[in-house]
């Protein structure tokens, strides 16, 4: 198919993700109204993140390099605390934007990308205050977007989106670095997968030698504090011993991946709950979307020959490069955090599309499958009830 074929395709459709957008967060906004007025039964209306980062602008405290993002906060809450929703309406619309870069693959990844975006309740909840995961999704986006182009000024220039990423999360700026600086092994490599598996063996190799394993092993681990209630806290704290180990680290990495990718759709169930807590019932959500998209994205080891040149090009490459990195890179922080795949979800679902129909068919109907099963198996063995409203005293709510 020509590049022409692939640029005509879903176009009169194109402006329907931006309004679809704009309805999301105008409903979850009247759903955060409803719950805070107590005109209808919602509870957890913000993301607690948010108002630790509207606490660091109050109350400031150097992070280094990742002061970038107090500076963006500072700003906008100079201007208002309303400008947290213009702001963030207007990068996730950016982003919609964005997810053309993956016509490289077909005209459904663009559609995937983009639905994971708009319905992602995670991302909807947060516009109206600081959230990493709005900014981390649309720099990521704008710099392949921009390096994407034809033009070396443009591809120089992808390296600034990249750097504000740094600077919001070093790791996240980081993987995208790395993955632009890949782009001149892929004039070489002509089996993607290989060179994902390339990395993973070198990974192993360098994490058994013990300078460098001090390194990664701590690598983001200043934070394990700050999640010392949730109920990973512990598992992570073991799973962070067994990597440090040359032999165990394999197995904590088997095991960090399902708690990443697999284990949100076995959160406790909120089915039977006097109150609806909206974000929690927006991980769940985002546990069931991203099971197939994740379990798709390991089967690409499996299914290599999709992901092969010239089946794909080099950017549809690099995309595949950048999601593993990014996938990897979570998978082996100390901290247990599937939230921290939600920037990640343009690429993965982009990815999915790799597959064949009925390879992808499979992958649904054993997802919905076993997401039903534990559906059910949490509504009796793992319920939760909210029975009184939460109180949210933050600023960038107020005004609500």
């Amino acid at each position: 198919m020509s590049n022409m074929q692939i640029e005509n395709l879903g176009k009169p459709t194109e402006y329907k993700w931006y309004f679809l957008q704009l309805c999301m967060i105008v409903f979850t906004m009247l759903s955060i109204y409803m719950g805070k007025h107590e005109l209808l039964p919602f509870t957890h209306l913000a993301i607690p993140d948010s108002g630790y980062y509207e606490h660091w602008v109050f109350r400031p405290r150097d992070k280094g390099i990742a002061n970038g993002f107090l500076h963006i906060n500072t700003f906008l809450y100079s201007i208002g605390v309303q400008s947290f929703l213009i702001y963030n309406s207007i990068l996730l619309l950016l982003s919609i934007y964005c997810c053309s870069i993956f016509k490289c693959i077909s005209s459904q990844a663009v559609s995937l990308a983009r639905a994971v975006i708009v319905f992602n309740p995670y991302l909807l909840i947060s516009v109206l205050g600081p959230t990493k995961e709005i900014n981390l999704t649309f720099y990521s986006l704008f710099s392949l977007f921009l390096f994407s182009k034809d033009t070396l000024i443009l591809k120089f220039l992808s390296i600034i989106p990249a750097l504000i990423a740094l600077s919001i999360r070093p790791q996240f700026g980081l993987i995208i670095l790395v993955s632009l600086a890949t782009v001149v092994v892929l004039n070489f490599a002509r089996k993607t997968i290989w060179f994902c598996l390339l990395i993973f063996v070198s990974f192993l190799l360098l994490n058994s030698i013990p300078a460098i394993n001090s390194i990664i092993s701590n690598s983001g681990g200043e934070e394990l504090e700050f999640f010392a209630s949730s109920n990973y806290y512990e598992v992570a704290m073991i799973l962070k011993f067994m990597q440090e180990s040359p032999i165990l680290q394999i197995p904590a990495l088997i095991i960090k991946m399902i708690l990443v990718m697999f284990a949100p759709i076995a959160r406790p169930n909120n089915i039977f709950s006097e109150y609806i807590p909206l974000l929690d019932w927006g991980y769940t959500i985002m546990g069931w979307v991203l099971f197939p998209i994740n379990m798709g994205f390991i089967l690409l080891f499996i299914y290599q020959s999709v992901a092969n040149y010239p089946r794909i090009n080099r950017m549809a490459q690099l995309i595949l490069i950048y999601a593993f990195l990014g996938v990897f890179s979570t998978i082996i922080a100390p901290i247990i955090q599937a939230r921290y795949l939600y920037p990640y979800a343009p690429f993965l679902a982009a990815c999915f599309t790799l597959h064949s129909i009925k390879v992808r068919n499979r992958i649904f109907i054993l997802s919905a499958t076993l997401i039903v099963l534990m559906f059910v198996i949490t509504a009796v063995f793992l319920p939760k009830k909210w029975n009184s409203l939460i109180d949210t005293p933050q600023l960038f709510i107020s005004w609500l």
